[in-house]
């Protein structure tokens, strides 16, 4: 990943999806907001404790920053479930409520999703032109949305996986992500006791899981090609100075990860 400048805000944007010329994409970082504490400085959520008035105004500078009105930002009420709404022109006022995923052909909308140690999930389908973000906790990872995501654009927009390109953004990392058994146990009942997604740490005897890896196994389960998938390997926690990690620190805010059809 790298940073690119945007008016006020520098983002972060995938190698891989800047190579594709019809969309604008990117993630978020802590800074160029007006948040205040503990939610410091561009927290995007309204879902903490924070001023609303203070992420109307963070909203407002990520839309303008990318050439957006904050209409046209479109971002999910997110609950960590595996539902997933289709963003029209029809529809695009509406509020998504009870969603942590959405799926667009309409141009000129930036569909996103909010994250703190989550990991959030962009996919671009290059041949019929329809994006997708996912919001991929362990709850919605072992629910497998990213593959539900996958399995509507197929219906809904005859995607093929070989059309898709996917990038997986800053979340948790496995080192840092220390879990209790009966979430360790949902894991591995879907790859298996000895899968390198679930690890135990030897000196704690504590199991740790790699939901970026576990999300990319179910990528390319769904039949998209791992040269076609990107990974950020930025852990949230142990960078917890450029983003939100709900772990680290509580209460916190949310960083964005977006796409644009243009």
């Amino acid at each position: 990943m790298h940073y690119t400048k945007f008016c006020s805000l520098s983002l972060l944007q995938f190698e891989s999806f800047s190579l594709q010329k019809n969309i604008l994409h990117f993630v978020t970082t802590k800074h160029g907001g007006v948040s205040k504490g503990n939610y410091e400085s561009l927290n995007l959520s309204y879902s903490v404790e924070d001023d609303p008035d203070l992420v109307t105004q963070n909203r407002k500078i990520l839309a303008y920053s990318i050439g957006l009105s904050a209409d046209r930002l479109k971002i999910p009420q997110q609950t960590h479930s595996s539902n997933i709404a289709v963003v029209t022109e029809k529809n695009i006022y509406h509020e998504f409520d009870n969603t942590d995923a959405l799926i667009t052909s309409v141009r000129n909308c930036c569909i996103a999703v909010l994250c703190a140690d989550c990991a959030p999930i962009l996919l671009y389908d290059r041949h019929n032109h329809v994006s997708a973000v996912v919001h991929a906790g362990w709850r919605g990872t072992v629910k497998r949305i990213v593959q539900a995501v996958i399995a509507e654009m197929q219906d809904k927009f005859n995607t093929r996986p070989e059309y898709l390109c996917a990038a997986i953004g800053p979340c948790i990392s496995q080192a840092a992500y220390e879990t209790g058994p009966e979430v360790a146990e949902q894991f591995m009942s879907l790859y298996g006791e000895n899968t390198p997604i679930v690890q135990v740490n030897k000196t704690t005897g504590k199991f740790h899981v790699d939901i970026a890896l576990a999300n990319r196994e179910q990528l390319m389960k769904s039949g998209v090609s791992e040269t076609h998938i990107e990974l950020s390997n930025i852990c949230t926690y142990s960078n917890h100075d450029k983003f939100f990690s709900a772990r680290k620190c509580k209460p916190t805010g949310r960083l964005a990860a977006g796409i644009i059809l243009i």
